[in-house]
């Protein structure tokens, strides 16, 4: 099973705020990226194996795109599934005062 979307979202923090900010909540681990396609940009692995996830927050022109990508073949995909989305949307956003928080095109 695959889940794929992303969210865009306003804040007034930088992506380093970001970084530190999402490493102090833990548990997973956020590093620096940088893209050819997006340029600088932060992501963690948010699933273990043998499931995979992987999360990354892009700039955008005046806003930010949360992108989730997430694979499973257990029986219980869904529920690992919603449990990083609730965690994301109810912990991480709220943590760098993300506002205008909408659905957004996913990046491949």
């Amino acid at each position: 099973m695959t889940d794929a979307y992303a969210l865009s979202f306003a804040t007034s923090r930088t992506l380093a705020e970001m970084l530190a900010q999402f490493n102090n909540l833990g548990p997973w681990e956020w590093i620096n990226r940088d893209n050819d396609s997006w340029g600088a940009y932060i992501s963690a692995r948010v699933l273990g194996e043998p499931h995979w996830g992987m999360v990354k927050v892009i700039p955008e022109h005046d806003k930010f795109a949360l992108n989730v990508t997430l694979r499973s073949d257990a029986r219980k995909a869904r529920k690992l599934f919603d449990e990083v989305r609730v965690r994301l949307v109810e912990q991480f956003l709220p943590a760098i005062d993300a506002r205008a928080i909408t659905d957004t095109q996913h990046y491949d």
